[in-house]
């Protein structure tokens, strides 16, 4: 969850898994600001990202 003017809230089925997602979140929002730095990035519709995100799931990615 992102809270404005707060930052984020992360959840996992434990503290580690709650900490490696937010350290994630952070790194995605460091690629997202080097990116706009370039121009504004060519963001994927919900419909790509869950064409993406289905590709993962079907490679276990993430899950090993």
């Amino acid at each position: 969850f992102l809270l404005a003017n707060h930052g984020q809230i992360t959840v996992g089925k434990s503290l580690k898994d709650a900490f490696d997602l937010a350290i994630q979140v952070e790194d995605l929002a460091k690629m997202y600001i080097q990116a706009n730095q370039l121009g504004p990035p060519n963001n994927l519709s919900f419909a790509q990202m869950e064409m993406v995100r289905k590709q993962f799931e079907e490679l276990n990615y993430g899950k090993t």
